[in-house]
């Protein structure tokens, strides 16, 4: 489901890329979500050829590549595609769940999203259909137990159970996260939370999800401003453009004349001299300083010079990815150099939670450390359910 709401969260991969680099990573985007391991259930999905199997962290192939198509596992289980239909495989590489599905998602508390014809439904772990297929789209659950669901063309959200605790009568929905989702009905942006109870008073005409502190971005008459989850002001409608909060209680925020931080109280403790900013991770943020990237701390102070080319905004297990001279590598959060700029393919835009990532070299796709050190040679044609091409 693509949404165009303000999204304002750390959980995405927030890229910034100067003109002309010659390493695009627009397509470079490894398909688990930030926060999730590499190897899902110990297995990671790669392509040999024109078929799919799965690979053990030493790049033993412990699942023969046969498939069309696979995907990583979730729940252990892994969807994967025959030719003709989805089903799901365990570990073993065992066909669990016959393939009869026109397509097949991820398990998430439980449930899987599936499609039989036109429509989607969800299914359990032991293949049985909890919800019948009757919508034009379906999401993931989330663990308040509800996901976002498509039927006679408006979003809603339901229950594990298919009832619809937010009635299906917006245009767009966010994920639901911190108490509300992020809603659009023809023009006008709101929130509405499990009972289907809408926040504002006013018509928004863009929204950002909410932080962690209670904070949500909205945008009234052409300028931006903060509320919190009782649906008052904040931060008064003043920016022409701002972030997401992090968890050191900071917001990028621009008034025209260059981007700097504003705290949850909206004092300006880091005032505008960027040209770009991105939102604070693990203490360090991304910010463009005439067309070079660097890291600066809470303080403002820069901890990595602006010398690189392209830094991804966002850091996991101490190391961001950055680019210089058509080269990438990892910094730490000190701004140290730790693996260098070695890799003119391209590599992943962040470390997993299991201290892993993906990197290309030679037209092949494998698999490095924290130290840097190959784990699994590059000897693959691609790495996940993703387009890699560059």
């Amino acid at each position: 489901m693509k949404l165009k709401f303000r999204v304002c969260a750390l959980v995405l991969v927030l890229i910034l890329l100067a003109g002309g680099c010659g390493l695009s990573q627009e397509d470079f985007v490894p398909t688990t979500v930030l926060g999730d391991t590499l190897f899902d259930s110990g297995l990671l999905p790669i392509r040999m050829g024109d078929r799919w199997g799965y690979v053990n962290k030493t790049g033993e192939v412990q699942i023969l590549p046969v498939y069309h198509q696979a995907r990583a596992f979730s729940e252990n289980l892994a969807a994967v595609f025959s030719g003709t239909a989805w089903g799901y495989l365990n570990t073993e590489g065992e066909m669990k769940l016959e393939a009869q599905y026109d397509e097949a998602g991820d398990f998430s508390m439980g449930r899987a999203a599936v499609r039989q014809g036109e429509r989607w439904g969800y299914i359990d772990a032991k293949g049985k259909m909890k919800i019948e297929p009757q919508f034009e789209e379906a999401g993931k659950f989330t663990l308040d137990g509800v996901a976002v669901a498509k039927k006679d063309g408006k979003y809603g959200l339901i229950n594990n159970t298919g009832k619809f605790v937010v009635q299906p009568e917006y245009d767009e929905m966010g994920p639901f996260a911190y108490g509300y989702a992020a809603v659009r009905m023809g023009d006008a942006w709101n929130f509405v939370d499990l009972r289907g109870q809408r926040l504002l008073d006013v018509s928004a005409e863009e929204v950002g999800n909410f932080s962690y502190n209670g904070l949500a971005a909205v945008k009234i008459g052409g300028l931006w401003g903060y509320v919190n989850q009782k649906g008052d002001i904040a931060i008064d409608w003043q920016f022409k453009d701002v972030q997401g909060f992090s968890v050191n209680n900071l917001a990028a925020v621009t008034m025209g004349d260059g981007w700097g931080y504003v705290n949850k109280d909206g004092r300006l403790v880091i005032p505008p001299q960027y040209d770009s900013a991105m939102p604070f991770a693990q203490g360090v943020a991304v910010v463009e300083q005439d067309g070079k990237f660097g890291l600066i701390d809470a303080a403002g102070e820069f901890i990595a010079k602006p010398v690189y080319d392209a830094m991804s905004g966002f850091m996991n297990s101490d190391r961001i990815r950055v680019e210089k001279d058509e080269k990438a590598g990892y910094l730490n959060g000190n701004g140290v150099d730790v693996i260098a700029l070695g890799f003119a393919e391209g590599c992943a835009n962040y470390f997993y939670d299991d201290g892993f990532t993906v990197v290309k070299a030679g037209g092949k796709y494998g698999v490095i450390n924290f130290a840097g050190q190959y784990v699994i040679n590059p000897r693959f044609d691609e790495i996940g359910f993703a387009n890699y091409e560059m």
